[in-house]
C-alpha cells in the first residue's frame, strides 16, 4: 500500500463546496475525492468531519453520508498533534470553532514516511501570535499547496 500523498483540510472542502466548485455544476470533482481518499492518496481526519459537521448545511450530510472517509485518531496523531500545540499554541482558535482541525490536519500529514503534503486554502501568514496552516507547514518543513494542485496531481480534468 503507497503512502498517501495528501492530507486535506476543512478550507479545501468548503470553498470548494460553497464558491467554485459546487456539486450541482462539477459533481466529478467530488467522485474524484471521494476515489482519491478510498485508494488512499489523500487522508482527511475526523476533525475535519466535525468542523463540517458544526455547520448544518449540504456539505455536512455529504460528509455523513461518506463518514468512513475520515480517518480516526490514533496514538501517533496525538503525539505529532501534542508537538504541533506545544510550539503554536494558538494554531487553533480556541473555542470559535474555527481551525479547530487545522493542527489534527498537519499531524496527520506527519504521522506519514514521506509526510503528506498539507492541502489548504488558507493564505500564508507570517504572524506566530495568528498561525495559519501554511505558516506552520513552512515552520515544520511540511510542503501544502492549493486544492486545485492536489486536483492537478491527482489527475482530475473534466473533459466533455
Amino acid at each position: 500500500m503507497a503512502t498517501p500523498q495528501f492530507s486535506i483540510d476543512t478550507s479545501c472542502l468548503v470553498n470548494a463546496w460553497n464558491r467554485t466548485y459546487q456539486i450541482e455544476i462539477l459533481p466529478s470533482i467530488w467522485e474524484h475525492i471521494e476515489a482519491i481518499v478510498r485508494d488512499e492518496i489523500a487522508v482527511v481526519t475526523m476533525q475535519v468531519f466535525d468542523e463540517i459537521k458544526r455547520k448544518d448545511d449540504a456539505l455536512a450530510e455529504w460528509c455523513d453520508e461518506r463518514k468512513d472517509m475520515f480517518l480516526p485518531i490514533d496514538e501517533n496523531h496525538i503525539k505529532h498533534l501534542q508537538a504541533i500545540m506545544e510550539r503554536y499554541p494558538r494554531i487553533a482558535s480556541a473555542g470559535s470553532g474555527r481551525n479547530f482541525a487545522d493542527p489534527w490536519v498537519m499531524a496527520l500529514a506527519q504521522c506519514y514516511d514521506p509526510p503528506c503534503c498539507v492541502v489548504t486554502e488558507e493564505g500564508l501568514s507570517r504572524n506566530a501570535n495568528n498561525p495559519k496552516i501554511p505558516f506552520v507547514c513552512e515552520s515544520e518543513g511540511l510542503t501544502h499547496c492549493t486544492f486545485n494542485r492536489m486536483l492537478r496531481d491527482t489527475g482530475w480534468s473534466e473533459r466533455r
